[in-house]
């Protein structure tokens, strides 16, 4: 059997995206048996209109995912962002979807463990174990926290290798 060719498209492709979002919910509501999917989003705006932080995402078998977070860039680092995402938690939380809050604190514990296999690889190519890189960075003082330390120990290793060697 000869397939039909295939129709490539570029740049707007809402509809196809509607349609195939449809698809896949009615392939896995009937999978799963959970038809409660609902799309959310959310915006805030400052008092002329303007449009300082968005989010957007869906609901669907118990869960909550964000799949957009969006804040100004004047705005960043302002909590803005994080008290969206605590307000989407609390909605969630309480219509009993639960790993909303669940899954955004697992995150921090995954990229903390990875933070520190990074620093313990590092540590390791200079003679020192993490636990005693670690010490010894806060007896010389040394205030860097681990994201910043595996940053330096994977892609600045020669700034990470006079940190080993300040701290021997």
């Amino acid at each position: 059997m000869k397939l039909p060719p295939i129709d490539l498209r570029f740049g707007d492709c809402k509809d196809l995206e509607a349609f195939l979002a449809e698809r896949i919910y009615e392939f896995n509501s009937k999978a799963t048996g959970y038809f409660d999917g609902q799309s959310f989003g959310a915006t805030q705006k400052d008092e002329s209109g303007t449009l300082l932080a968005g989010v957007s995402g869906f609901t669907w078998g118990g869960c909550c995912f964000v799949s957009y977070l969006w804040v100004a860039e004047e705005h960043r680092g302002k909590g803005l962002g994080g008290a969206m995402l605590r307000a989407f938690e609390k909605n969630a939380i309480e219509k009993g979807l639960v790993y909303a809050y669940r899954d955004r604190k697992q995150k921090k514990r995954e990229f903390r463990g990875i933070w520190i296999a990074r620093i313990n690889a590092g540590a390791r190519q200079h003679g020192l174990s993490y636990s005693e890189f670690m010490g010894k960075l806060h007896k010389a003082n040394i205030e860097l926290n681990r994201k910043v330390l595996a940053d330096l120990a994977m892609n600045h290793p020669t700034a990470f290798e006079s940190l080993v060697k300040k701290v021997k």
